[in-house]
């Protein structure tokens, strides 16, 4: 990471995301300090440079910020992307989301003090769209940390509907295809030219609560429920069982417009004038590349 141009600090890059996202960057020609917990990022090149950290450990913070300074010290900007999420549990969970919005304010202030710009750019999710009847501990531990972000300058706000390895079900996205879109929101945080502070939102998702709630049925909805605020309130998943079991019970015409899993229009509307944001929207569509995939909405 040397020289004047922008460069890229990649928090969580030993995750599924970042692993995809590391060499788009570099087809970018974007120098990039990998930061990762325990996971090898996959990838070696003369402008990547990775620093094993765990930044949910504040006593480390002082090390990696040693460790950086040399690096975002020669950079004219430098776009900080927080990947950073621990799902084992709720209390993992809200440590990790807590701890990587703390630290990348704090890497934003020392790219500052060393006569640089900051940018940020966060994998978010649609969670932080749900109304509040369904939200989960995720969701509105996502949405703090938007607000928390929601007015740094150039801020780029990733929302990113379900995540797997294909994305071949309606609804989901590949880590792929966020990586993607990602390296797009890196590259538009980057760019001088375009200063707005955005909230990449999808566009055309199908939902499937339904499908979701039906694996369930009426009893399993009910046990969600309990399991969730009496013997497994630490568990991610049985908060998120009850949410859509929440969903299958409401009339339809109500749940196309609060189903945030494919982020309707009035959802993603409300929250962008509640942070400020402007609205970019992504469609994935197979065979098109980054650029095309993205429009400004």
């Amino acid at each position: 990471m040397t020289g004047r141009a922008p460069g890229a600090v990649v928090l969580g890059a030993g995750g599924r995301i970042g692993r995809e996202l590391l060499p788009m960057l570099a087809g970018r020609g974007f120098p990039v300090a990998a930061i990762t917990r325990n996971h090898d990022p996959g990838m070696r090149g003369a402008d990547l440079s990775v620093i094993p950290a765990d930044v949910t450990e504040r006593p480390h913070w002082p090390q990696t910020f040693r460790a950086l300074s040399a690096t975002v010290g020669e950079r004219r900007m430098v776009v900080i992307a927080d990947l950073i999420l621990d799902r084992s549990s709720v209390p993992a969970m809200r440590q990790s989301i807590a701890a990587a919005s703390a630290y990348t304010r704090g890497l934003a202030r020392l790219v500052t003090d060393t006569g640089g710009t900051p940018r940020i750019v966060a994998a978010s999710t649609t969670a932080t769209l749900a109304p509040w009847i369904y939200q989960t501990p995720y969701g509105l531990a996502k949405r703090r940390q938007a607000d928390c972000y929601a007015t740094t300058p150039g801020v780029q706000l990733v929302l990113l509907p379900i995540l797997s390895a294909g994305g071949a079900l309606a609804g989901e996205w590949a880590y792929r295809d966020a990586a993607h879109v990602l390296a797009a929101a890196i590259q538009a945080a980057a760019d001088d030219s375009i200063p707005a502070r955005r909230l990449w939102a999808p566009a055309g998702m199908t939902s499937r609560s339904d499908e979701k709630a039906d694996e369930l049925g009426i009893s399993g909805i009910i046990s969600a429920h309990l399991e969730c605020v009496v013997t497994r309130r630490d568990d991610p998943g049985a908060h998120r069982r009850a949410a859509r079991g929440r969903l299958w019970l409401t009339p339809r015409p109500l749940r196309e417009k609060v189903d945030h899993h494919y982020a309707p229009d009035r959802l993603t509307t409300a929250f962008a004038h509640r942070t400020g944001l402007m609205v970019r929207h992504m469609s994935m569509i197979p065979g098109q590349d980054e650029q095309e995939r993205t429009a400004d909405g």
